[in-house]
C-alpha cells in the first residue's frame, strides 16, 4: 500500500492521480497522511510530505539523467507544499485531492 517503488500500489497511484482530481484513498493511507500533515503544519513546513515530485527529478539525475532545467523544477515546485494537500472524509470512502498552482 505505501510502497513508492511498486505502481500498483494505493501511494503510487495517488500520487500519480491526486493533482487532476479527487481520488478514493483506503483508511490506512488516509490515516498516515492526516498524521503526516498534523506533523507538517507543527514544524512549519520542516516536515512536509509533499517534497515527492522535486525528489524524484533529482533521483532521475542521480541515475543519469540530464539535470532539471529551471522549468521543470518550477513545475515540480508548483505542487509541493503540505497546505496544498486537501483530505476528505466521508462516511463510507476517504478521498485526498492535491492542488497544483
Amino acid at each position: 500500500m505505501m510502497s513508492n517503488y511498486k505502481p500498483e500500489s494505493d501511494l503510487s497511484r495517488m500520487n500519480r492521480s491526486a493533482h487532476f482530481q479527487p481520488i478514493r484513498i483506503p483508511r490506512e493511507l488516509y490515516e498516515i497522511i492526516e498524521e503526516s500533515l498534523f506533523y507538517s503544519r507543527h514544524s512549519d513546513g520542516q516536515f512536509d510530505i509533499s517534497v515527492g515530485p522535486l525528489v524524484d527529478l533529482w533521483k532521475a539525475t542521480l541515475a543519469g539523467a540530464p539535470l532539471p532545467t529551471t522549468t521543470d523544477q518550477a513545475s515540480a515546485l508548483r505542487c509541493i507544499g503540505y497546505q496544498k494537500i486537501e483530505l476528505i472524509r466521508q462516511t463510507a470512502f476517504n478521498f485526498i485531492r492535491i492542488a497544483c498552482d
